[in-house]
């Protein structure tokens, strides 16, 4: 074989080589995991001494843990992190939404929680006046105002009919506690909010909160699944890990009281 033969057989070799090695690639032992996550109450949450806990950041850390999977907690806005998994980091996100385009790039464990419906909180009194059995749609026809918190997505559901029903809600830059403080000055009859949000709100400041009722919704949909979502570096045998460590945990009593979202 001339040497330019022997050449072009081991460039044409390559060729359908590396393809292979790119698949195959695998983090390497030992090292640390990343996991990016975003503040936002009660799901994931940073506190003045820069510690972390929130629900879905606990069941993040038992299942870690549990499977002996070495991690660290890192906050980053939501588009880096995104940014992040897609290209490759060994790193994985908290909760996130699985969804096709995101499948493209990363590996999503099993789901981790489930969303309670969205919500309305109002005045207990208020509560009081809105017909059994109430949709959203039928609240939104009454005599009662809603401030909502502008440029805010309450999810397909409902944007569609708060913008065909509800043109001349008030509507805040701000936090949903904001709201809060407005129906319990009566400025407002009531807002809409994700249930675990209405939850820790009022249960942390139950004496201020004592007047407002978290209200179901029956045309409200089933809420969203969230999962663990994984850059697809670290592989499917660290993420049958997670899996499996996720089942055996949400089997348990310390399971069951992190995502209880009920008031007494």
């Amino acid at each position: 074989m001339t040497k330019d033969r022997w050449l072009l057989w081991v460039l044409v070799w390559f060729a359908f080589l590396l393809p292979g090695l790119a698949e195959a690639q695998v983090a390497p032992p030992n090292r640390v995991l990343a996991i990016y996550y975003f503040h936002r109450e009660p799901y994931y949450i940073k506190k003045a001494d820069g510690s972390v806990s929130g629900f879905l950041m606990d069941i993040t850390a038992r299942v870690h843990e549990r499977a002996g999977i070495p991690f660290v907690f890192e906050e980053l806005p939501a588009k880096r992190i995104l940014g992040l998994l897609e290209q490759g980091a060994y790193a994985g996100g908290v909760g996130w939404f699985r969804n096709p385009e995101r499948e493209k790039f990363a590996l999503f464990s099993h789901s981790i929680y489930q969303d309670h419906p969205l919500r309305l909180v109002c005045r207990k009194s208020t509560a009081r006046e809105f017909p059994a059995n109430a949709k959203l749609a039928d609240i939104l026809a009454g005599p009662w105002s809603i401030g909502l918190v502008d440029g805010f997505s309450y999810g397909p559901w409902a944007d569609g009919l708060l913008k065909e029903r509800a043109p001349e809600a008030y509507r805040i830059t701000g936090l949903p506690v904001q709201l809060f403080k407005m129906i319990q000055s009566g400025r407002i009859d009531y807002t809409l909010v994700a249930h675990e949000e209405a939850v820790h709100l009022i249960r942390s400041d139950p004496e201020s909160c004592r007047d407002l009722a978290v209200f179901p919704l029956a045309d409200a949909p089933p809420g969203n699944l969230r999962h663990l979502m994984y850059s697809r570096l670290v592989g499917q045998g660290l993420l049958d890990q997670v899996n499996q460590s996720l089942a055996a945990f949400q089997d348990t009593d310390e399971y069951r009281s992190l995502t209880s979202f009920e008031l007494e």
